[in-house]
């Protein structure tokens, strides 16, 4: 089923009202009840009473701060599960929150984890190195990405867990750490953070990134797909989609497993004519592919393997012959040029 704009749109009006609702329930409801009437006149007729002080000082710099630190959570789930094309993945699949408890379990058992912004700057330390070493380890695919991802945070987690019995001190600054509170944080300076998300925010998106993921987008011919969910695409659709994905990147290495799986022929040529076209413009392309014939007609230098072993490599009119396919592939066969390239074609015998 095709979500078009206009409901978006509406279902994204209707949350944001559901927010506002809630936002002022929230500022009006607590130890001690205001009116919604009154926390209006706290801003438009100031008048420094009791009310208007807990709203303008307390109740709405927290209920901001709230909104803040849920926006943030939702941005980051969504940023996780686009990169692990895992609907239910969550920062802490990459060792996100395991790094950031390292850091303030060791930072308290070092002495510096005194205040609350050295507390941020910890978490964040932590956070960031425990993202890059699981980059560096499983960035080759979404799979090797939360594998490393998952071991990672469980030697940090008993690390933690290890410096927390053996420290008190460390265990209850871990303890309201980890639960977290927004009593008390409207007195604490949002410079850092605000900045650090301004800075996020101006760096995430910019016309060339436009450019990037629009020429991708054409490229691997799912422009039309643009406001369509990925839920709702076919296994060929989504196939094309993730390539698009990679494409945007402009990187200069393409590794792919099994690009042209789930394609029909015509998407499955496109796409070969396509990747043969980057490797033209300087780009390395290293594909896994099982059909020895679009191997051969859009590969200029092939690997073939078996059982984990490499039987042969080279152009693929040096090495593609009767007796390769059949040791390789079991496959009794002639090799013929193709009619079209003049590359090697395999055609079996029976």
């Amino acid at each position: 089923m095709r979500t078009d704009l206009p409901a978006r749109a509406a279902i994204l009006l209707a949350a944001l009202a559901l927010l506002v609702v809630v936002a002022v329930a929230g500022v009006s409801v607590g130890t001690r009840a205001i009116a919604p009437a009154e926390i209006w006149r706290a801003f438009a007729d100031y008048a420094g009473s009791d009310d208007h002080l807990i709203i303008r000082d307390v109740r709405v710099p927290r209920t901001i701060l709230g909104i803040l630190v849920g926006a943030a959570l939702g941005a980051s789930g969504a940023l996780i599960q686009t990169l692990t094309r895992n609907p239910l993945a969550e920062p802490g699949i990459l060792g996100v929150t395991a790094g950031a408890g390292f850091a303030i379990n060791l930072g308290g058992a070092l002495g510096l984890a005194g205040s609350q912004s050295a507390q941020l700057m910890l978490a964040f330390a932590g956070s960031v190195l425990a993202v890059l070493l699981v980059y560096s380890v499983g960035r080759t695919s979404p799979l090797r990405l939360v594998l490393a991802g998952v071991a990672l945070s469980s030697v940090l987690a008993g690390l933690s867990l290890g410096m927390r019995l053996m420290l008190p001190d460390v265990f209850d600054r871990f303890r309201f750490w980890s639960v977290g509170a927004l009593a008390g944080r409207e007195q604490m300076s949002h410079t850092i953070p605000l900045l650090a998300i301004g800075i996020a925010l101006l760096s995430t998106w910019s016309a060339e990134d436009e450019r990037a993921v629009r020429e991708a987008m054409a490229a691997a011919g799912v422009t039309e797909l643009a406001e369509r969910g990925v839920e709702e695409l076919s296994g060929g659709q989504r196939q094309r989609v993730w390539v698009a994905m990679v494409l945007a990147q402009e990187t200069p290495y393409l590794l792919l497993d099994e690009p042209t799986t789930f394609l029909d022929i015509t998407h499955q040529y496109q796409l070969l004519k396509l990747f043969a076209r980057l490797r033209d413009e300087g780009r390395t392309v290293i594909a896994v592919l099982h059909d020895i014939n679009q191997a051969c007609r859009f590969a200029d230098h092939l690997v073939a393997m078996k059982a984990g072993r490499v039987v042969a490599e080279g152009a693929p009119a040096d090495i593609v012959d009767a007796a390769l396919i059949e040791e390789v592939f079991d496959l009794p066969c002639v090799v013929v040029p193709d009619p079209v390239t003049g590359t090697p074609m395999v055609v079996p015998t029976a």
